[in-house]
């Protein structure tokens, strides 16, 4: 794993490298946005979901310019495969071609993601 370390302790420093530098996979050489490093789905109890409302999860994200925190939709992440431990950026692959891509912390493999999707993620303000 890149984000964290062997003894499981978040490397922020080692992961601010890879957003620099890339990760190269078997597939050509990934240059990551962000790390997804926690997903944060709402939680209703009792009560239930509420009917007629978008339910929204929140995305601990960390880029270059820092840690934010993004709101996706319950039906994003389902269309996108977006979760816990995730590079998403751009994947030059040995043929040339560029996709934008998400992938596991660790693991050689990649999926697409819309990027629009990706793009019309809300920052949470406070």
């Amino acid at each position: 794993m890149y984000a964290y370390l062997d003894d499981g302790t978040f490397d922020l420093l080692g992961m601010n490298y890879i957003l620099e530098k890339g990760i190269e996979l078997s597939a050509g050489h990934f240059q990551p946005e962000a790390y997804i490093n926690f997903v944060k789905e709402p939680d209703f109890g009792c009560e239930g979901r509420p009917e007629g409302k978008p339910i929204f999860a929140e995305l601990e994200v960390y880029t270059l310019k820092g840690p934010k925190v993004l709101l996706a939709a319950l039906q994003t992440l389902d269309e996108t495969g977006l979760y816990d431990q995730m590079w998403v950026g751009y994947l030059k692959k040995k043929d040339g071609t560029i996709a934008f891509v998400s992938c596991r912390d660790g693991v050689d493999e990649y999926t697409v993601v819309d990027k629009k999707q990706w793009d019309n993620l809300k920052v949470k303000t406070i």
